[in-house]
């Protein structure tokens, strides 16, 4: 299974989102992912493109654990930055 990381980050990154009120928080959540460290991001979009944890895990030859624990943990950094960001 090859997966191209950069295509993952073009289609769900890249999103022309406009300029209505009702998007800029997405515009902020996508600013925020991508700040993201790579090792997250990568679980990020892997995640969002529908694959499940025991898929990522071995995508990238971690465990299952692993990648639950760095969803539970993006989850979380992503939220404290969105706070951050929206203050």
């Amino acid at each position: 299974m090859k997966i191209s990381f950069k295509d993952l980050e073009e289609e769900y990154l890249t999103i022309d989102t406009g300029e209505t009120e009702g998007n800029v928080y997405f515009d902020d959540i996508k600013e925020v992912v991508k700040e993201l460290p790579e090792h997250k991001k990568r679980v990020l979009l892997l995640r969002a493109a529908g694959y499940t944890l025991k898929e990522i895990a071995k995508l990238l030859g971690v465990s299952i654990s692993t990648v639950h624990y760095l969803v539970e943990n993006i989850k979380l950094e992503i939220k404290a930055n969105l706070d951050k960001k929206l203050k």
